[in-house]
This record gives C-alpha cells, structure tokens and sequence, in this order.
C-alpha cells in the first residue's frame, strides 16, 4: 500500500452517485471539465469534482463515503 501524500482527489463521478453522495450531505467541489486533459474529461452521465479532506478526517468518515458511491 502506498501512504498517502495530501488531501486532494481530482476524479470522474457518475451523475446518479453526484446525486446520491449530496443528498446525503457529502460536501465537495465541481471541477472545470477545461481544466482536464480532453482525454479525461467527463463523458456524458459524469461530473469532475474535487475531493478534498481535513487531516482531521476520520476513516470512517471516508469508509462512509466510499460506502454512498458504491450505492
């Protein structure tokens, strides 16, 4: 396994998991698909967001955000 080495994800969500993770009160940011290499932009159905955590955030807050996008 690797340690982790910041705070920041930059990833692809599926429209239906954007929308479950928010309404069960996830708070995390849009990202300008521009920004994104046109190869990685979001397709249809999908959001780029960034994810960013405290280095206060617990596991098992992670384990429960993983959890919702498993659905």
């Amino acid at each position: 396994a690797v340690k982790p080495d910041g705070n920041e994800l930059f990833v692809i969500l599926k429209t239906d998991a954007d929308a479950r993770l928010k309404a069960a009160g996830a708070v995390y940011y849009p990202w300008a698909p521009d920004k994104l290499p046109p190869a990685a932009r979001p397709k249809r159905g999908e959001i780029a967001v960034r994810l960013i955590t405290s280095w206060q955030t617990q596991p098992s807050e992670v384990e429960r955000f993983a959890a919702l996008l498993k659905g």
